[in-house]
């Protein structure tokens, strides 16, 4: 059911694309002709829309709570086990999924500026504050992660795990990470469609769930796991 679901989207959006070649086209000569009489402060708005229609992408972000099952669900997307799952949090680290001829794993860990914000963060956050020591407790070449240029690292898809998941054998490395692109022959994501595979959208890393909101932000699509026990309760 969920490829045949993912097939009909990936024939409707080819064929959306076509029809709309030429409306996008008028939208960015529109844009083009106000961004030369609006005020400058609006001009980073005109270029993302320039950008976005441009790039004539579709993107899926996949969101949740920690263990709503948004990897389990995105695996069976994938025809393969790609992202952990498991009973306690397993994917800690925001994943955007893209198209490639070949499968490769790109890893974006935090630069120095940015660490810094989380450690300053933690002052006046006793969960973060534990999840800064730990991680400081677990990881002794920190500065072979942070630098002031980020870090950025290719990396197999079976050592993927190493640095996005949470679970204790694989140390702490996952909280250093900001990002990862994954790439692969999906023929779901050809035509320009990405999934966005997010951590808990109630992560206690302040600075990580802002990347979170900024990426669904500018999603065009947003399917949100829930757990069925947690019907109609709080959460």
């Amino acid at each position: 059911n969920i490829e045949l679901s993912f097939t009909c989207m990936e024939y409707s959006v080819t064929t959306e694309k076509y029809k709309i070649k030429d409306k996008i086209d008028t939208l960015l000569n529109i844009s083009n002709e106000m961004s030369e009489h609006i005020d400058q402060k609006f001009n980073d708005n005109f270029k993302n829309i320039n950008s976005k229609l441009e790039s004539n992408t579709v993107s899926i972000g996949v969101t949740g709570i920690i263990k709503a099952g948004k990897s389990t669900l995105l695996n069976a997307i994938l025809q393969k086990d790609i992202l952990g799952t498991a009973v306690v949090p397993e994917t800690a680290n925001l994943t955007v999924i893209k198209y490639a001829n070949e499968e490769k794993a790109i890893v974006h860990f935090w630069n120095k500026q940015e660490w810094h914000e989380i450690e300053e963060n933690s002052k006046q956050n006793p969960t973060l504050k534990e999840w800064i020591n730990k991680t400081s407790e677990t990881i002794e070449n920190i500065s072979e992660y942070i630098k002031e240029n980020r870090v950025v690292k290719e990396v197999a898809l079976e050592d993927l795990p190493i640095y996005t998941s949470a679970k204790k054998k694989y140390g702490s490395i996952c909280n250093l990470v900001k990002y990862v692109e994954l790439s692969t022959p999906l023929k779901y994501l050809k035509n320009g469609v990405e999934i966005i595979d997010t951590p808990g959208i109630d992560d206690p890393v302040i600075r990580r769930e802002q990347i979170t909101q900024e990426y669904l932000y500018q999603c065009d699509i947003m399917v949100h796991a829930m757990n069925s026990g947690q019907a109609f309760t709080l959460k």
